[in-house]
C-alpha cells in the first residue's frame, strides 16, 4: 500500500497543471453558501492574469479567455462548474468547514482527504478551468469559465447567473463521476421541509433517558447511489424506536440525523424518556432490535453500529407528539420510488430523507425528491404533507430545478466519443443519470447549447470515503484538452 502525503511530492503526479490548482482549492473553505474565500481567490487570479471577469450577486464567477494556438479563430466554448464542496467528516474528526482545509493524500493511485469529504466534486472543474486559462501553450478556442455558487444545496448559482452575457454555443460541464460514461441527460428535483411544532413538558424524578447513537453508516450520494440499497441512518432508527414502541412506553427529549439533504444520513441520535423501572428492559429491547435490523444491510454497512448510555433529560414532548413524529419519520417513503419507465436500470423517481434537525420547539425534516416528472415532485410533497398532517406538520417546498433531456443530435457528444475513443481504444457510454446537474437550468435559459457533461472516476462523494483515480484524471484532461484543440470552426 502506498501513500503519499508530502503536498510537494503530490504535485508532481500528473497531470501537473491540473493537481497545483486542485491542491490549491483543498487549502481554501468552501461549503455551500460560503465561497467568499474561492470566489476571491479566482477572482485574484483572473486579475493577475489580466483576465476578464465578473462576479454576481450569488459568488458566482464567470471568467473569459481569448483563443489560443489553432483556436484562435474559433467559436467560445463554455466551461462550467460549482465552486462549493459538501463538507462531511467522520466521528472524531476535529475540523471547521469554516475555516479549515483539508489534509490530502495519496494511496494507491487514488486522492483522499483524511476523514473528510476530498471535494473533488466539483473542484476537479475549477482545477481543469484554471489550469487551462493559466497555460500559455494549450491550444484552445476562446474560454467563457463559469464557477457557480451552492450548487449542492439547491444549485442557486446557476439559477441566477445570466446567461445572456454568455456567447459560446458549446458547454461542457465537468460534474460527473466516471471517465468512460458522457452524460446526455439527468432528472429535476426540489427539496421539501416538514416541519412539526413541538411543545415539552417537565418530567419528575422517576424518570430516566438513554441517549441512542447510530453511526458509520456508509451513506452517499442521494441520486447516484440510492438504487443501491444504502442505509439511511436517520430510517433505522426510526424503525427501532417505532418498534421500540409496540412494547414500552417513551417520550422523546430530542430526535436528530443526517447533515444534507442530498447525501444519505450516516449517522443518527435520539433521546427518550421514560419511567425508571424501565431502564434495563428499554435498553436491551433498543440493542436487540437493532441487532435484528443489522441483519438486512448490506456489505456497505456492515460498519454501522449503536451505542447507547444513560443521561438526563428534565422535559420530553408529549407521548401524542412522540408518535406523531415517530410515524412520520417510520412511514415517509425513502429511496427509490419507482424506476425510468423507458431507460432500463435507471431510477426514476426517488426520496432522501436527507436531515432531522431538532430546533428547541421545532423538529424540521428535510427531504431530496428526485424526477425529471414535474408530476411526481408534486405528488411527493403532497404525499408528505398528508403523511405529516396528524402531527400538524407543515409543508414548505424549493430549490426545485428542470431536469435535462437528450438531444438527438449532438455534435459537441460526437466530438468527445471520437476523441475518447483514440485516446483509450475504448468506447464511452452515453448515459442519463438520476442526479442533478446546473445542465438543466442553464439550457433552460438558452435553449441553442450543445451540453455534454463529463469528469473522472470520482467513488463515495458526499462522504469521507471520497476518493479520485488520478489514473482517470490523467486520461479525462488528455481528452479535455483534445476536445479543445480539435473543436471545429461554425
Amino acid at each position: 500500500m502506498v501513500r503519499i502525503e508530502k503536498r510537494t511530492e503530490i504535485e508532481l503526479i500528473e497531470p501537473r497543471q491540473v493537481m497545483h490548482w486542485l491542491l490549491e482549492l483543498t487549502k481554501i473553505p468552501r461549503p455551500s453558501g460560503h465561497e467568499e474565500g474561492v470566489r476571491d481567490f479566482l477572482i485574484d487570479f483572473a486579475k493577475s492574469r489580466g483576465l476578464s471577469f465578473e462576479t454576481d450577486g450569488e459568488k458566482n464567477v464567470y471568467i473569459t479567455k481569448p483563443g489560443q494556438g489553432s483556436g484562435k479563430s474559433k467559436s467560445p466554448v463554455l466551461l462550467q462548474g460549482h465552486m462549493d464542496m459538501v463538507c462531511e467528516s467522520d466521528p472524531g474528526v476535529e475540523i471547521d468547514f469554516l475555516k479549515d482545509g483539508l489534509n490530502v493524500y495519496v494511496e494507491d493511485g487514488q486522492l483522499r482527504a483524511q476523514g473528510t469529504t476530498l471535494g473533488a466534486d466539483d473542484g476537479v472543474a475549477v482545477a481543469c478551468m484554471l489550469a487551462l486559462l493559466d497555460s500559455t501553450e494549450l491550444s484552445h478556442p476562446p474560454l467563457e469559465c463559469l464557477f457557480t455558487s451552492s450548487e449542492e444545496t439547491g444549485l442557486y448559482g446557476a439559477v441566477a447567473f445570466d446567461m445572456t452575457k454568455v456567447q459560446a454555443r458549446r458547454m461542457i460541464n465537468m460534474d460527473s463521476e466516471e471517465e468512460d460514461r458522457i452524460v446526455v441527460g439527468c432528472c429535476g428535483g426540489e427539496r421539501t421541509d416538514i416541519t412539526f411544532p413541538v411543545r415539552r413538558t417537565v418530567t419528575g424524578a422517576n424518570h430516566d433517558a438513554l441517549h441512542i447513537a447510530l453511526s458509520g453508516f456508509c451513506g452517499g450520494h442521494s441520486g447516484e447511489n440510492i438504487a443501491e440499497g444504502r442505509e439511511n441512518a436517520v430510517k433505522v432508527l426510526a424503525r427501532v424506536l417505532s418498534t421500540l414502541q409496540e412494547e414500552h412506553a417513551f417520550m422523546l427529549h430530542t430526535i436528530s440525523g443526517g447533515s444534507k439533504d442530498n447525501a444519505i444520513p450516516r449517522n443518527a441520535e435520539a433521546v427518550i424518556v421514560f419511567r425508571a423501572p424501565e431502564l434495563n428492559a428499554i435498553a436491551t429491547g433498543v440493542r436487540e432490535i437493532f441487532e435484528q435490523i443489522k441483519k438486512e444491510f448490506k456489505p456497505c454497512d456492515d460498519g454501522a453500529k449503536m451505542e447507547i448510555r444513560e443521561v438526563h433529560a428534565d422535559n420530553a414532548w408529549s407521548p401524542f407528539m412522540t408518535r406523531a413524529v415517530l410515524l412520520f419519520l417510520d412511514s415517509a417513503r425513502n429511496g427509490v420510488l419507482q424506476m425510468h419507465k423507458d431507460i432500463e436500470g435507471l431510477v426514476g423517481f426517488s426520496r432522501n430523507l436527507g436531515v432531522v434537525k431538532d430546533l428547541g420547539r421545532q423538529i424540521v425534516v428535510t427531504f431530496s425528491t428526485r424526477s425529471e416528472n414535474p408530476y411526481q415532485l408534486d405528488y411527493s410533497a403532497q404525499e408528505l404533507g398528508r403523511l405529516a398532517g396528524p402531527g400538524k406538520g407543515a409543508v414548505k417546498t424549493y430549490a426545485r430545478y428542470p431536469g435535462w433531456a437528450r438531444e438527438q443530435t449532438s455534435e459537441l457528444r460526437d466530438l468527445w466519443k471520437k476523441i475518447y475513443l483514440k485516446e483509450t481504444c475504448r468506447e464511452i457510454d452515453e448515459v442519463v443519470i438520476h442526479a442533478g446537474l446546473e445542465c438543466g437550468i442553464l439550457l433552460d435559459k438558452k435553449p441553442d447549447l450543445d451540453i455534454i457533461s463529463v469528469g473522472p472516476d470520482l467513488k463515495n462523494v458526499h462522504s469521507p470515503s471520497e476518493s479520485l483515480s488520478l489514473k482517470s484524471l490523467e486520461t479525462f484532461w488528455k481528452v479535455l484538452c483534445r476536445v479543445m484543440d480539435e473543436i471545429p470552426k461554425d
